[in-house]
């Protein structure tokens, strides 16, 4: 009984003292931010290993997930206009370069169907076809178009 009451107290002070333990936590951050994300960096190097195993296994196991999201995600920037056969053809050429070169390519969007700064549209005009070493290295960012 005694042990009982002990926890309620303490779920409930916890639970009260939840906003205020965070602002504390967030202020300690911001004014030790580069050690703190200098100790990140050292834990993430030390244990690299283990940092990819977990990334291939969460990948692993929400990969239909992740997939869908991304169908959708494409599927809301599609505009009614846009022309799905020239869309199609982007995408076949891809396929063709990769088989023929042996290189990967993929199908990049100009400008990112999302980001913090600007959402692209999924048409024939912002697509284009990259090898897949450029366009990762591209990442989510609008780069200048030459």
């Amino acid at each position: 009984m005694h042990t009982e009451s002990r926890i309620d107290t303490s779920a409930a002070w916890a639970k009260a003292n939840r906003p205020k333990k965070r602002a504390s936590r967030n202020a300690y951050y911001y004014r030790n931010r580069e050690l703190e994300i200098a100790k990140v960096i050292a834990w993430r190097e030390k244990n690299r290993e283990k940092v990819r195993a977990n990334n291939a296994r969460y990948l692993k196991k929400n990969a239909g997930m992740i997939c869908a999201r991304k169908r959708a995600n494409r599927h809301r920037a599609t505009p009614r206009w846009a022309n799905s056969k020239s869309i199609k053809k982007i995408y076949n050429e891809a396929k063709r370069l990769t088989k023929e070169t042996g290189v990967r390519h993929e199908v990049d969007h100009v400008i990112p169907l999302k980001s913090p700064i600007v959402c692209g549209l999924h048409c024939e005009a912002n697509l284009r076809v990259l090898p897949y070493i450029e366009n990762h290295s591209k990442g989510n960012k609008l780069l200048e178009i030459m």
